[in-house]
């Protein structure tokens, strides 16, 4: 994946590099959400691409509206984002050329062996929060302690 990641962004560079009114090709922008900033691998991507290309890639750190937003203006040569149908409608409305698949998140619930909460088996994250709030069982996520789940 770290290849493929690298060589697409080869190829925006290179083109960003053909694109009058650039002042250097010495670089790209980038718009990211801020999970792939915080787990680092916007970082190794960045480290791997100028390390093969001799290009640099500065990012900026924003929620997936704003990073489609900067992108809008032309702030940014690229968005790392993550809201399929949003990406789909920015391309559709003429910002972006071509919508990549790069990364996808699962959803992982974990519990007791005793599954106080019912969610064993469950499908879908939505329908194992369900019986987690229909039960009342304790819940936490992202390591914020949410107490009683409450709505989902």
């Amino acid at each position: 994946m770290l290849s493929g990641f690298v060589s697409f962004l080869a190829f925006c560079g290179l083109s960003y590099a053909a694109v009058p009114g650039h002042a250097s090709a010495a670089s790209v922008r980038l718009a990211s959400t801020i999970g792939p900033i915080d787990t680092g691998i916007v970082q190794a991507l960045e480290d791997a691409f100028e390390q093969e290309t001799g290009i640099r890639v500065r990012h900026v750190g924003a929620g997936t509206d704003a990073a489609l937003k900067i992108a809008r203006k032309g702030s940014v040569d690229l968005a790392l984002v993550h809201a399929r149908a949003l990406e789909e409608r920015f391309v559709d409305e003429g910002y972006g050329t071509e919508r990549i698949d790069l990364m996808y998140n699962d959803f992982v619930i974990m519990g007791p062996t005793s599954d106080p909460a019912g969610t064993k088996g469950a499908q879908r994250a939505v329908d194992a929060l369900k019986r987690i709030s229909e039960r009342q069982a304790p819940f936490v996520s992202r390591g914020v302690v949410r107490g009683l789940c409450q709505r989902v």
